[in-house]
């Protein structure tokens, strides 16, 4: 039985600003573990570019010892596709590595707002 989740649009979105936090707690109380992602590859933006991605991914990571990249999978997003293999390499240099969300792996969750 799953019990890793992701929030389509994060934990706190702009649908769901209202309630969040009683979406948060039902998460939760079901026994799901949330994850959200504190870098963004900015690819869902319409003008997304290779050059675009690449500065947003390595300029969000900047300092960050742990990160969770948020970037897309469909048939549209060709910029995306063509840009990984060159950020994973970048990345390595950098010395981060990469692996599957685990039970194991330490939650990575917006801040609550007001």
């Amino acid at each position: 039985k799953p019990n890793i989740f992701r929030f389509p649009g994060g934990s706190i979105n702009n649908y769901d600003k209202s309630i969040y936090q009683q979406l948060i707690a039902e998460t939760t109380r079901r026994g799901f573990v949330y994850y959200d992602w504190n870098v963004s590859g900015e690819d869902a933006d319409e003008n997304a570019n290779w050059t675009s991605i690449y500065n947003h991914v390595t300029k969000g990571i900047d300092g960050k010892g742990r990160a969770i990249i948020l970037l897309h999978d469909s048939d549209e997003k060709d910029s995306t596709v063509t840009v990984l293999e060159d950020l994973i390499i970048e990345l390595q240099k950098e010395g981060y590595s990469f692996d599957k969300i685990t039970n194991e792996t330490k939650p990575t969750t917006f801040e609550y707002i007001n």
